[in-house]
């Protein structure tokens, strides 16, 4: 299954306008992962090298921003 150039630009746009610090709703984090899955899924190189690009952000965003000391 594809997914839609506008499902891949709504979870592109949620992961890159996400603010720092803040956490996405269980409803989106659904709607990221999901396009990720079927992107993944979709027996298409151009869209899983997408999905991966898509997942790198997410995990990112969900990782904890280090804090510096000095």
């Amino acid at each position: 299954m594809t997914v839609t150039k506008d499902a891949f630009n709504r979870a592109w746009l949620m992961l890159k306008s996400q603010p720092e610090g803040m956490s996405f709703t269980k409803e989106e984090k659904a709607q990221i992962l999901n396009t990720i899955v079927k992107m993944m899924e979709s027996g298409d190189v151009k869209q899983q090298m997408d999905a991966e690009e898509l997942f790198k952000l997410y995990t990112n965003s969900m990782s904890p921003t280090p804090h510096f000391s000095h």
